[in-house]
């Protein structure tokens, strides 16, 4: 999968979190957690790969303040 990529979840499985745009974030399969982030990542890494991509975002995410997504990341940290 690809940050571009979606899917659609049958029916009977509970989505647990929705982004803000209204695509499936956490979702559980019996008692399997599912999550379209990577949780393992800390504050300092998401930082960094966000600095990196920042020159060539993709156009879907133009809309996003990422500077607010940051100082929510820090601050939830």
């Amino acid at each position: 999968m690809h940050h571009g990529d979606t899917f659609d979840l049958p029916t009977n499985v509970p989505v647990l979190a929705r982004t803000s745009n209204g695509y499936t974030a956490a979702y559980r399969v019996g008692s399997a957690f599912c999550v379209q982030f990577h949780p393992e990542t800390s504050i300092h890494e998401f930082n960094e790969s966000v600095q990196r991509a920042r020159k060539n975002w993709p156009s879907m995410y133009q809309h996003v303040d990422i500077d607010e997504i940051l100082r929510q990341a820090e601050a939830n940290e």
